[in-house]
């Protein structure tokens, strides 16, 4: 979990931005951004001054069935 906060700090600080998350841009939101590390996508969203964290997920993990589950909360 050390690489994740790390990483959550740098977009806190301003120091990464990332693009927006594909699924969620090809059906019209773009308020979400992910950020790649060699091991780890982080998904984040700022709102004002605040970062919100909402997964931080390894490579190997099936990224659309994750994103699924966490919008419907399943």
């Amino acid at each position: 979990m050390e690489q994740g906060e790390s990483m959550s700090q740098c977009v806190d600080t301003g120091f990464l931005t990332g693009a927006p998350v594909q699924e969620l841009a090809s059906v019209g939101i773009f308020e979400y951004r992910n950020i790649f590390t060699s091991h780890h996508k982080l998904v984040y969203r700022r709102i004002n001054a605040d970062v919100y964290v909402y997964a931080l997920a390894g490579h190997r993990q099936d990224f659309p069935t994750l994103l699924m589950k966490r919008l419907l909360k399943i």
